[in-house]
């Protein structure tokens, strides 16, 4: 799921506690709502995978209008 124009995260964490698997990338282009959002994400989206703990939520300094990454998505949200 890309949440576009994820802003603090709220969108992406929403999905995460409701789904709990998948990947889930957040777009922003304020870089303290990037940073302060992959901080909450190491503790709130962490799962233990194959005897790792792998965090599925990331936030990236982009655009939505961005050229958008290879990979597909199942959903793409943009919630104002």
């Amino acid at each position: 799921v890309l949440d576009a124009g994820s802003g603090w995260g709220g969108t992406t964490f929403k999905f995460f506690e409701k789904y709990k698997k998948g990947k889930f990338l957040g777009y922003s282009i304020d870089p303290t709502q990037v940073r302060v959002s992959n901080t909450k994400a190491q503790e709130i989206c962490t799962l233990q995978i194959d005897d790792k703990n792998e965090t599925i939520c990331e936030f990236h300094l982009k655009s939505y209008n961005e050229k958008l990454p290879k990979e597909t998505f199942d959903a793409i949200v943009g919630i104002e």
